[in-house]
C-alpha cells in the first residue's frame, strides 16, 4: 500500500467523515474529547494526529475499521488493525458457526451462503 505524501490527506479524509456523519466541529470534539481548534488544526493540516487521537476520532465517527486503516495510513501511520479474508484456514470455526446461524434462518437467509464456503483447495 502507498503512502501518499501529502500531509494535508488525514484532515481530508477526516472532514469527510465528519461531515458524512453530520457533525459539526464542536460535536465532534465534543464526543472525542478534543478542542474545536485541534480538530481545526487536523482538518487543515497544520497539526498531526497520534495514534491514540485517530482511534478515538474513529469511534467518535463509528467508522468501520477498514476505513480506520485508511485513516491511519493517511497520517503516515501503518495499519493498525488486521484485515483477513473470511475463507481462512484459521477462520474456519467461524465460518462453521455462521454456517448453522444461517441455516438455522431458512428459509430467510441472513446472507449467501456462499461467502460461508470453504476455500477452493489449489
Amino acid at each position: 500500500m502507498a503512502v501518499q505524501s501529502d500531509p494535508r490527506r488525514f484532515g481530508v479524509e477526516l472532514k469527510r467523515w465528519r461531515t458524512q456523519r453530520r457533525f459539526s466541529r464542536h460535536e465532534l470534539a465534543v464526543r472525542s474529547e478534543s478542542s474545536q481548534r485541534h480538530l481545526s488544526y487536523l482538518e487543515n493540516g497544520r497539526s498531526r494526529p497520534s495514534p491514540e487521537m485517530i482511534e478515538h476520532l474513529s469511534i467518535a465517527l463509528d467508522v468501520p475499521l477498514r476505513a480506520r486503516n485508511s485513516l491511519f495510513v493517511a497520517a503516515r501511520f501503518a495499519p493498525a488493525h488486521s484485515e483477513e479474508p473470511l475463507k481462512t484456514e484459521r477462520l474456519t470455526d467461524l465460518r462453521r458457526s455462521l454456517r448453522r446461524l444461517v441455516d438455522a434462518h431458512q428459509p430467510f437467509p441472513l446472507c449467501r451462503r456462499s461467502l460461508l464456503e470453504p476455500a477452493a483447495q489449489q
